[in-house]
């Protein structure tokens, strides 16, 4: 674990935190029903998936090379980082595949952990739940709910937007 820069302790809470996910899981979901819908399964679906699914981290990879904004760095090097983080966070608890995508560039690259972090941990994340609140809107519009259901949505959906759009243009002006 030494050479990979995690500490035993570290290494001892986070496989302590995945087994007791893991056993949530087992206690929380049956199984055996699950497995038993296998069969049903259409497999002709996950080549298409698959396919979208690159696709979109391929555009993941894109959107965070523009965002450390250095024109020299190759795309491959990150897709490549991308994809390990994401097989990281869905493997482990705690996200701990965003602490990767810190790291490992850091220390691959000698890009500096705070404007990582920033991409990873804020820009992003900030980027992400924007869009959600977009699919919120659009979603709003196909559900069949009350009106007292649906307007406190809109009006969350819309300053939510509005914030966003206030404090990209502050950041784009460099006014604080």
């Amino acid at each position: 674990m030494r050479g990979l820069g995690i500490r035993p302790g570290t290494a001892a809470l986070q496989l302590l935190f995945g087994a007791i996910a893991f056993g949530v899981l087992v206690w929380r979901v049956d199984l055996g029903s699950a497995f038993r819908g296998l069969p049903r399964v259409e497999l002709w679906w996950a080549l298409p998936g698959l396919l979208l699914f690159t696709a979109s981290k391929a555009l993941h990879a894109q959107r965070w090379r523009h965002m450390l904004r250095r024109r020299w760095f190759a795309w491959r090097p990150l897709f490549g980082l991308l994809l390990v983080s994401n097989l990281v966070n869905a493997l482990s608890p705690f996200r701990a595949g965003d602490l990767l995508r810190i790291e490992l560039p850091s220390r691959r690259f000698g890009l500096p952990r705070a404007e990582l972090a920033a991409t990873v941990l804020l820009v992003e994340s900030l980027l992400d739940r924007v869009a959600f609140v977009l699919l919120l809107a659009v979603g709003l519009l196909f559900l069949d709910l009350s009106r007292q259901v649906q307007l406190p949505l809109f009006a969350v959906a819309a300053g939510v937007l509005v914030l966003f759009a206030a404090s990209a243009g502050a950041a784009r002006t460099g006014w604080r």
